[in-house]
């Protein structure tokens, strides 16, 4: 079976027309995550046997042996004792495959490898990651209130420490992560209210654990006399955004604007995110459905599909991102995002870009919140908490509601919904 042919990779682009381009290929990976029963069900279809069959697809042993030393490797990070994992590549494909983890949860065999693939990306990520989610709630067993396994996703805990050990190694290393101001539906709602209380804890333990970092190295330099981390914060390294618009009624698109209510006298519009994307390194961009919760992540619960891909002659170097198609899509978003474009967003991890963006950022909140209905030029605004020097974090607005809302933005105080059905 030729997979181009079949329309798998079909492109109206003839070999004829690209004789004298600079073609750089694609490694494609596939990542799935499926609950027990359709995991069972589909397991025949991953058989080695079934796959060699075909015209066109090759078994790669080379690749399911380094697979095996993944395997155990993962076995003992993760703590499972049964795992399997399968690649099957396309030999008319450019490099497209199907990459298969399964675990075993409760002696069920659940698909897991959407979350082991942000883990294995994260963990190799060398200088920046950006990230677009709808949610972002993770590594429950290190918030700071309410300790609990039901949102055990390594996502923010590997992020967080990622950049802790580029900070004791004294290296640059930058986060960039993309929310809806508030979870879908009205946000004082009670599941609403508990996502957002969950989603600060996330927040709120990574900040603590990059400021104690913070404080170690700088009290390490200051003893041999090196000042240079005293004007360094948190935000340096992570941040977090929404995305907003506000308009006029000249300015506006849409001129039928009933009057009368909040929305026509403030002008004031979420832009909600619902992307699930992350980018590290502009190395490897990895899009799909999954977001970055456990019912996402889990395996055992919703089904997802994740794409990940990267040309494999731009890579990052140890100095600096790659350069190649991933590095101008992201650019691409973040023209998009705060409609300029700056030689300083070609390093994402330097402390001059993070600063620029933060900058940006700050703006558009400050026009947003200010009396006076005006035309925003672009949308990144910071996610509406504050982050104080010791990373505990505070609403950004004085009553502690979002804008044009009596809903809070650090969530419920006290949890309504059982966990399960809200992380």
């Amino acid at each position: 079976m030729d997979l181009s042919k079949e329309g798998l990779l079909a492109s109206p682009i003839k070999d004829e027309d690209l004789q004298g381009e600079d073609f750089e290929p694609w490694h494609t990976q596939l990542y799935r995550s499926i609950d027990a029963k359709t995991a069972k069900f589909n397991a025949p279809i991953f058989k080695a046997k079934a796959f060699s069959d075909m015209e066109g697809v090759e078994y790669d042993e080379e690749k399911q042996a380094k697979a095996g030393k993944r395997k155990k490797m993962m076995q003992h990070i993760l703590k499972t004792d049964k795992e399997k994992e399968q690649h099957f590549e396309g030999g008319d494909a450019l490099n497209v495959e199907v990459a298969r983890a399964l675990d075993s949860k409760r002696e069920l065999a659940v698909d897991c490898s959407v979350h082991k693939a942000l883990v294995h990306h994260i963990r190799n990520a060398q200088h920046s990651i950006y990230i677009e989610s709808q949610y972002f709630l993770s590594s429950s067993f290190l918030w700071p209130e309410k300790k609990t396994p039901t949102c055990c996703n390594l996502v923010a805990a590997e992020i967080a420490y990622k950049i802790c050990e580029k900070i004791e190694a004294g290296q640059r290393f930058t986060t960039y992560i993309v929310l809806p101001m508030w979870p879908e539906g009205l946000p004082d709602s009670a599941s609403a209210q508990d996502i957002l209380a969950y989603q600060a804890m996330t927040m709120s333990f990574m900040y603590k654990e990059i400021h104690n970092s913070i404080d170690r190295r700088r009290k390490h330099l200051n003893s041999r006399g090196d000042e240079s981390l005293e004007n360094i914060k948190p935000t340096d390294y992570l941040n977090f955004y929404c995305l907003a618009n506000r308009e006029t009624k000249e300015g506006g698109h849409d001129k039928r604007v009933a009057s009368g209510g909040i929305l026509n006298r403030t002008r004031r519009h979420l832009v909600y995110t619902h992307s699930k994307l992350t980018i590290v390194d502009d190395a490897v961009v990895v899009c799909g459905s999954a977001n970055i919760n456990q019912r996402s992540l889990d395996g055992s619960r919703d089904s997802e599909l994740l794409m990940g891909s990267w040309q494999p002659n731009c890579t990052a170097t140890k100095h600096d991102v790659a350069k190649g198609d991933i590095h101008g899509f992201r650019l691409h978003c973040w023209a998009h995002l705060m409609r300029t474009m700056d030689d300083k967003f070609r390093k994402p991890q330097s402390l001059d870009c993070v600063r620029l963006v933060n900058e940006i950022a700050r703006k558009n909140w400050s026009l947003y919140v200010q009396e006076e209905p005006c035309d925003m030029e672009s949308n990144l605004m910071p996610y509406p908490v504050k982050v104080k020097d010791d990373g505990s974090l505070e609403p950004l607005t004085e009553n502690g509601k979002f804008p044009d809302t009596n809903s809070n933005i650090l969530g419920a105080k006290k949890v309504s919904l059982p966990k399960y059905l809200t992380t």
